[in-house]
């Protein structure tokens, strides 16, 4: 065993728990570049599970250029003052 292996496992537990990283960076010690830069590789295996939240995300929210969906029964609005 390293010093540093209780940091390091300490640090990999907080990253894939999906702890802010702010607060991981406070509880290390470390500005948060420091963090990202030293621990990027466990940030890297997070990108599956952000990926399937975005597109729930976006499946529940919709199109986001504020147009409806083609199964909307709603009608678009333009929200532009007539003139």
């Amino acid at each position: 065993m390293r010093p540093y292996d209780l940091r390091h496992g300490c640090a990999s537990l907080l990253i894939g728990e999906g702890i802010p990283t702010p607060e991981i960076a406070r509880r290390l010690g470390h500005s948060v570049e420091v963090l990202l830069t030293t621990y990027t590789h466990w940030f890297k295996e997070q990108e599956h599970a952000a990926n399937r939240l975005l597109s729930d995300t976006f499946a529940r929210r919709g199109p986001l250029t504020g147009q409806l969906s083609p199964e909307s029964p709603e009608t678009p609005h333009d929200t532009r003052s007539e003139t």
